[in-house]
């Protein structure tokens, strides 16, 4: 997990619009995730691709960017994956 304090947005939403987090958690694996959630408050805002937000202002606490590659199909068949 990576803690950055006062960060921009900018290259995190597709508008481009340069706002701040307090603090940008990068959880980069499931576990990450739900270790952020054992120890810290809820986050203000998780963000995915960044595609679906229009930023406005900057955001007030912890913003949580889940960035998790790599998943892979290691079975399937017409009823599991």
């Amino acid at each position: 997990m990576i803690v950055q304090i006062n960060q921009s947005l900018k290259k995190l939403n597709t508008f481009g619009i340069d706002q701040k987090a307090e603090r940008l958690i990068w959880a980069q694996s499931t576990d990450e995730v739900l270790d952020y959630i054992k120890h810290y408050d809820a986050p203000k805002l998780v963000l995915g691709g960044g595609s679906n937000i229009l930023l406005t202002k900057n955001i007030e606490g912890d913003v949580l960017k889940i960035d998790i590659h790599g998943r892979k199909v290691v079975y399937e068949d017409d009823d599991v994956v």
